[in-house]
């Protein structure tokens, strides 16, 4: 394998093409299913907010998703929830394996399946532009390019993905 960079905080840690660590540092673990072992693995499904603090483009992209996805959301620096309990909820009973949000989310006491992202609160964003669609393109997600269709292992440490395209 061909070394790029580090995937951790240990400067000798090298990450192999392909393979990244998303930021350990703001990336973190809301809710982990006990039924499912404490291990999140699926396929990428992207989505990226055109407006902050609009969560429609994030339950459309629900309506799409399958067994064996992870939602992974960029929400242009939302201040407000795209994600609560609710969309859990329905992302589970689809079997999603979970949802990843470089942004808010909240319910946390609630949670239904795998529940990652950067902050959390209390406010519910709002539901006026549907945006571009799932897996239109890639997303930033906690510092790393997540492509659609990408391999995503997340556990109690934090979320790797992978490449298929490498």
């Amino acid at each position: 394998h061909r070394h790029t960079s580090s995937t951790s905080d240990d400067p000798a840690s090298k990450e192999y093409k392909g393979l990244n660590l998303m930021d350990t540092d703001v990336m973190k673990l809301r809710h982990a299913p006990q039924q499912l072992g404490g291990v999140m693995v699926g396929v990428a499904r992207t989505v990226q907010l055109s407006r902050p603090n609009d969560l429609l483009a994030v339950l459309s992209a629900l309506t799409e998703l399958s067994a064996g996805d992870v939602l992974i959301v960029n929400t242009a620096g939302s201040t407000r929830a795209v994600a609560g309990s609710l969309f859990t909820t329905e992302a589970m009973r689809r079997g999603v394996k979970g949802i990843v949000v470089d942004g808010p989310i909240r319910d946390l006491a609630d949670l239904e399946c795998f529940a990652y992202s950067t902050k959390i609160t209390p406010y519910a964003g709002t539901v006026q532009h549907v945006g571009e669609g799932v897996d239109v393109a890639p997303v930033q997600c906690a510092g790393v390019t997540v492509h659609p269709g990408d391999i995503i292992f997340g556990d109690s440490d934090g979320i790797l993905t992978g490449s298929v395209d490498t």
